[in-house]
């Protein structure tokens, strides 16, 4: 192999330092010692020696991924320099070379380093650097709220199973591990473009990062050399993620710091003003592509942000000119796309999004040319359907898009190019609007000739070794560009984050949107709020009212449920008297700020807001049936005082509290899956929770008065003077003063009046906080409904929900029983239950009678229960699955939330095939963390469901990608009760 000159200089820079035997560097809680080869010799954590057994495989590995099927240990000579410790290796043929330095920065070690390929041929590289941690017994963190213990035999990837680099891609940026008094993390930078895991293996006694890369001469900026930077934190507690997270903010605040201080709800389309009033209740601040003039202009005069939309991810494809029985073909959206990229052709008709013939020209050229690619260099359809947007029959075809802003000519200046000119422009422009920003980002492309443009390293086929990019690394070196196209007082952006499956530039937004509604307290909720630290983070609502509870359960992790404003019949109307509620509330959790570690404990779900001198305020969830909720708060860590009382901040119920120590004990009652808001401190800090009430009232009346001048055409309210500088500040009877100067009866006046009176309240609480003492609890009743039955003599709407006007001819109740038939239209219907139930901290039973029905006919067909936390089904789930090939042959499993993204590999069981030509017997056990399922009293299989949800949904239904073909199943005697010490008796007997 032929060395390079830069090779040379490096190693020359390297050994101009004297080589010693053992090198230790630390920051903070962490020490890590290396050996004379560039192994780990020792971890320690707080003084603690906490290394493992796997020290003779630690430090950096690299894998040639092409011709090496394992890890190959890199031995470096170990130099010191200054305050730096270095590390230079190669492999064993001398195809790759590593140079890395370690430095103690903020109380973290960072390591930055290089490799460079000293070949003059491609390389699928795969770069690992392993801490020797004992982590067997130990918890691994899989997000805020949900942990598993690391066991033998079993090891752990933070990252999705994929297609690309090592096989996994993790979706943040953060790993930890802890016992109960050590955390040791992992850390990638978070504007890292490129395919990283995390993994921890308790056999092997290493806590692993892996980044994945390719060295191609198709990119030749990264041919040679690939940089990578990763952090090593350790923390002198047991708080895991969270207090890495902490370590994370601290250290690199740029990545999280809030880009505004608005806080609010998103919300869609028209004008504010058409949403009956007084529009103050919704907390409705971030308002996506208002319509006409007055939108804006009465967003600007009540102080709301405005983002215009663009949909940047793909183009569709306008195919409604197409009959409406058959889906268009492959080779006629192909021949389409490329008679519309030529310049001569005319009598096009414009579409998705693009308004001129030279605009679609120009798209549909970009495609062509430098459009995402299969391995084999055809364009990439993302998909042919029909949908309501489109005209005609509603056909169109989706391309994903290439944004890479350098490709010349291509798609992503394209973009930039409408953003400059169409959007920039908009009067009152607070920032962009990015919709369907998680569409199509799992693409991958293999262009090779569009490798040249892009900024960073790209990534490699797992089977073929073939270098590509995912399109979601693509996107997000748009989003920069983006970011960096606006001016500085509109640097702002509000992304759809629809699901997420592959990284996100998460620094670079500003709101983190999610549309429509996803479990409050489910996985995604988790992940935005933190990546998004201190961000805003909201929902925009499905066109369905939500309950008070899914509204009050938004509070814990400090989501702010959004609206439309297009009709005035829109969400949130229903919702008013709840929004009421929460909105004021949300807005103090976010004035008071989101801190990871709680130092708050129980066994419930705690999240804190706010820190000394305070106010401290605790959103506590109880995720199980109703009951007595204990904590036990660290009063020390939080510094409150010896006088500090626990108070429900929402309800008023009676709270018991006693001090031991420097540990504060509570108790309340609370309904099932409930959340409250409890503010913990001394009388001072109590009084500022009470002024910060105070004046976010006292900000509604102000927006009441302004929302009753615009809707009367006037500049200004005759009553706006009196209410314009009124804060917590002033008296009570100077409120009262301001309240009598409003003298109309409009709702927005009326609501004015109501607010200067609670405002009031405030106030004098403030003045004299009111002696709280310890009071027992209240033990609420519980509202769950078991044992249930469900026999289906009828199909009722107060205990199932399904789609009235698309499913009634694929769910309906026959012959005394639920029959499901897809519709020739359709590819899925199905019904789900209204009632929910607990399954911790008591086993729940689940029974069933059913027959699967598979025609004879070769398409797929699947029948299915899904346990879920909400009642659409999304987040984390349960699947007992049934399909099969052909008549009276069938098969069931159980699955996993984690199988879609493998294709359906990842099982919780195997197939058990049965006979379908007779009905069987389903029962399902489920615990906090196991499930067992019986057919026919027979087991299919048992096991842990890794589920992090408490509350339990049942939707059954029927799917397949062939729609309909007359196949009918059907359930019956369905049975939800709770499973007691004696298996063979029940609560119902």
């Amino acid at each position: 192999m032929r060395t390079t000159t830069s090779s040379l200089l490096l190693t020359a820079l390297f050994f101009s330092c004297a080589a010693v035997a053992q090198q230790a560097q630390e920051a903070g809680a962490l020490r890590l010692t290396w050996d004379e080869g560039g192994r780990i010799a020792r971890v320690e954590c707080a003084r603690r020696d906490v290394t493992g057994p796997g020290v003779s495989f630690s430090g950096f590995a690299l894998r040639d991924c092409a011709v090496q099927k394992d890890y190959e240990p890199i031995s470096c000579e170990v130099t010191r320099g200054g305050n730096s410790i270095r590390l230079a290796g190669r492999n064993a043929v001398g195809a790759l070379a590593l140079s890395v330095e370690c430095v103690a920065e903020k109380d973290w070690l960072v390591l930055r380093g290089v490799v460079e390929n000293l070949t003059d041929t491609d390389h699928a590289v795969s770069l690992r650097f392993a801490l020797p941690v004992a982590c067997k017994g130990w918890t691994w963190h899989t997000r805020l709220h949900k942990t598993e213990p690391l066991i033998p035999g079993k090891a752990m990837h933070l990252g999705l199973p994929g297609p690309l680099g090592s096989g996994y891609l993790a979706l943040r940026p953060v790993a930890a591990v802890s016992d109960a008094a050590h955390t040791v993390g992992l850390v990638m930078p978070v504007d890292h473009k490129g395919q990283y895991d995390f993994m921890a293996d308790p056999d092997a006694g290493l806590f692993s990062v892996v980044i994945d890369f390719a060295m191609t001469k198709h990119c030749p900026r990264f041919f040679k050399k690939v940089p990578f930077e990763f952090a090593v934190a350790a923390e002198a507690d047991g708080w895991g993620l969270r207090s890495v997270l902490d370590r994370c903010y601290a250290n690199r605040p740029e990545f999280f710091n809030r880009h505004t201080p608005e806080a609010g709800g998103w919300f869609a389309w028209g004008d504010i003003l058409r949403q009956p009033p007084p529009v103050c209740d919704y907390g409705l601040m971030f308002h996506e592509q208002p319509e006409a003039k007055s939108g804006c202009a009465n967003d600007k005069a009540l102080g709301i942000q405005v983002y215009p939309y663009i949909e940047p991810i793909m183009y569709q494809m306008c195919l409604g000119d197409q009959p409406a029985d058959k889906a268009p073909e492959r080779g006629f959206i192909i021949q389409r796309l490329r008679d519309w990229a030529k310049p001569e052709t005319t009598g096009r008709l414009p579409s998705g999004g693009y308004g001129t013939q030279d605009d679609l020209q120009k798209i549909c050229h970009a495609i062509l040319t430098s459009g995402v690619k299969d391995p084999k260099g055809n364009v990439v359809i993302g998909g042919v359907g029909q949908y309501n947007w489109i005209s005609g029959s509603k056909w169109a075809a989706q391309f994903p898009l290439n944004l890479c802003p350098a490709v010349p000519d291509g798609a992503g200046q394209g973009r930039l190019q409408f953003v400059r000119e169409k959007l920039l422009t908009v009067p009152y422009l607070s920032g962009i609007y990015l919709d369907s920003y998680s569409a199509h980002l799992q693409r991958v492309n293999y262009g090779q000739d569009q490798l040249q443009y892009i900024s960073y390293p790209p990534q490699f086929d797992a089977k073929t070794f073939q270098p590509c990019v995912l399109n979601a690394f693509a996107v997000w070196e748009w989003v920069d560009a983006l970011w960096e196209m606006l001016p500085d007082e509109k640097k702002a952006l509000l992304p759809n984050l629809y699901g997420q499956q592959v990284p996100f530039p998460w620094h670079r937004f500003t709101v983190m949107g999610k549309e429509h509604w996803v479990g409050a307290t489910g996985p995604l909720m988790q992940q935005y709020r933190a990546m998004a630290c201190r961000k805003v983070v909201t929902q925009l609502p499905a066109y369905e009212d939500r309950d008070e509870r899914f509204l009050r359960n938004l509070m814990l992790l400090d989501v702010f449920p959004g609206g439309y404003a297009r009709r005035p019949t829109d969400p949130p109307l229903g919702m008013r008297a709840a929004y009421r509620v929460v909105i004021p509330l949300l807005r103090q959790l976010h004035r008071l700020g989101w801190a990871p570690v709680t130092h708050a404990k129980g066994e419930t779900w705690i999240e804190r807001y706010g820190s000394a001198p305070g106010p401290v305020c605790l959103a506590v969830h109880n995720p199980y049936d109703a009951g007595i909720v204990r904590i036990i708060i660290d009063a020390q860590r939080l510094g409150l005082p010896q006088d500090a009382v626990v108070v429900d901040a929402v309800d008023g119920e009676p709270v018991e509290f006693s001090r031991t120590e420097n540990l504060l004990n509570a108790a309340i009652g609370m309904r099932g899956n409930w959340t409250t808001l409890l503010v913990v401190g001394g009388k001072e800090a109590r009084a500022g929770w009470h002024r910060m009430l105070a004046d976010d009232r006292l900000d509604d009346v102000r927006l009441c008065l302004k929302e009753q001048a615009l809707r009367n055409g006037a500049d200004a309210h005759p009553a706006g003077g009196a209410a314009s500088n009124l804060t917590s500040a002033r008296r009570p009877d100077e409120l009262a003063a301001a309240a009598k100067a409003i003298t109309g009866d409009a709702p927005a006046e009326a609501r004015a009046r109501d607010l200067l009176d609670l405002a009031a309240v405030h106030i004098r609480r403030a003045e004299n906080p009111e002696a709280v003492s310890s009071r027992a609890p209240f033990l609420p009743k519980s509202d769950v409904v078991l044992p249930w039955m469900e026999t289906f003599d009828a199909l009722s709407p107060e205990r199932w929900r399904f789609n009235q006007e698309k499913q009634t001819k694929g769910a309906a109740v026959a012959n005394g029983r639920l029959e499901l038939e897809l519709p020739r239209d359709a590819t899925a219907a199905g019904v789900h239950t209204l009632e929910q139930w607990p399954f911790v901290p008591r086993p729940l039973i689940i029974e069933a009678d059913f027959k699967y029905t598979h025609g004879d006919h070769d398409r797929y067909l699947m029948f299915s229960m899904k346990i879920c936390s909400t009642p659409t089904g999304d987040g984390e789930y349960l699947l007992v699955r049934v399909d099969g090939s052909r008549k009276d042959q069938a098969q069931v499993r159980v699955e996993n939330h984690n199988a879609p993204p493998t294709n359906w590999q990842h099982t919780l069981t195997e197939w058990t095939p049965f006979d379908a030509s007779k009905p069987r017997h389903l029962l399902l056990r489920l615990d906090r963390s196991n499930f067992r399922l019986e057919l026919d009293g027979q087991p299919v299989g048992e096991g842990p469901h890794e589920c992090g949800f408490a509350w339990a949904h049942i939707i059954l239904g029927v799917n397949s990608g062939h729609k309909g073909h007359g196949d009918v199943c059907w359930w019956d005697n369905l049975k939800v009760y709770r499973a007691i010490e004696d298996p063979t008796t029940r609560d119902d007997k």
